[in-house]
């Protein structure tokens, strides 16, 4: 096995490496399903509930029966394995779906989960459209070759990569470079958190001796007083999403986009306490992990022919 040589092609993933990816993905997808949907209404329906407000709800009651949750487990374990993924992405796509459509429409909408559908909504369709083309139903619905399961995997890194280009792209139709002069108000921005903080907890921020629990309150301050560093800060983050594309070039540019946005999400995560978790998972799985397998797999090449 060896780097991807080629510009913007799918990266010649081993079997090993794809097996890998798909069993970490399995526990991702498990993570985002909800443990359990008590609500009983729409009272705010977007999405699907706009259309289907009671098959919304009725999906929302499933998670009340212990078999729907096991059959969910025996689904992720058969997609975990390679197998029958035809047939089973397209399940967690649409249980994923549900179950945000359902969190959604409940008044406060969180995008936190969003990118799983996101990822399975693009396998879906690449896996979809690869049975009708090439017509191998039995080759498809039992199990995937390995050339197929390389396409998923790139295709996967096509749809993150879309989504953060598309996030640079709304930035700046919507504000155009002033995105950049505007990053220095971004301190507000965490004035408006600390203090809904306090209503919520009833303490000061900055009172915790925690170094962690009071970095927002630090984050805060240093950044008031520094309005260049908030530009730096903000301004990265679009200027990745705007360069991104690049992480399709191969491991070496998919492991340093990886790195980067993790590096990226986590310190947004820790300043303003927003929830990034399935996005550092899915850049850890599908962009950062190549690069190490790699990494390792020449390391050892060289240790046993420098061992002969």
């Amino acid at each position: 096995m060896s780097a991807a040589k080629t510009f913007f092609k799918p990266t010649p993933f081993a079997s090993w490496e794809l097996a890998v990816m798909r069993m970490l993905f399995a526990l991702v997808i498990w993570d985002a399903i909800p443990g359990a949907m008590t609500s009983v209404a729409v009272p705010q329906p977007t999405g699907l509930a706009l259309f289907f407000p009671d098959m919304v709800v009725g999906f929302g009651a499933l998670f009340e029966a212990v078999w729907f949750k096991s059959l969910l487990g025996v689904v992720l374990v058969i997609y975990a394995l390679g197998s029958a993924a035809v047939i089973t992405t397209p399940l967690l796509l649409l249980v994923t779906v549900f179950a945000g459509t359902l969190t959604n429409s409940q008044g406060a909408i969180t995008h936190h989960s969003q990118i799983v559908s996101l990822v399975l909504l693009a396998q879906s369709g690449c896996l979809v459209y690869d049975l009708i083309r090439h017509r191998k139903w039995r080759t498809g619905l039992l199990g995937q070759p390995v050339d197929r399961e390389i396409q998923v995997a790139y295709v996967t890194q096509q749809a993150v990569v879309a989504a953060y280009m598309v996030s640079a792209y709304t930035k700046l139709k919507e504000s155009g470079l002033d995105w950049f002069v505007n990053a220095a108000r971004f301190p507000i921005q965490l004035k408006k958190n600390t203090r809904m903080a306090y209503f919520n907890e009833l303490k000061e921020h900055g009172s915790d001796s925690s170094f962690l629990a009071n970095l927002p309150a630090q984050a805060e301050a240093l950044l008031i007083a520094s309005p260049g560093l908030c530009r730096i800060i903000i301004g990265s983050g679009l200027v990745l999403e705007i360069a991104v594309v690049l992480a399709l070039a191969g491991r070496a540019w998919a492991f340093f986009f990886g790195v980067a946005f993790v590096l990226f999400h986590s310190t947004i995560s820790k300043i303003m306490g927003l929830d990034f978790d399935f996005n550092i998972y899915i850049l850890s799985i599908f962009f950062i992990l190549p690069g190490v397998s790699a990494a390792v797999v020449r390391w050892s090449r060289a240790t046993t022919k420098r061992s002969r």
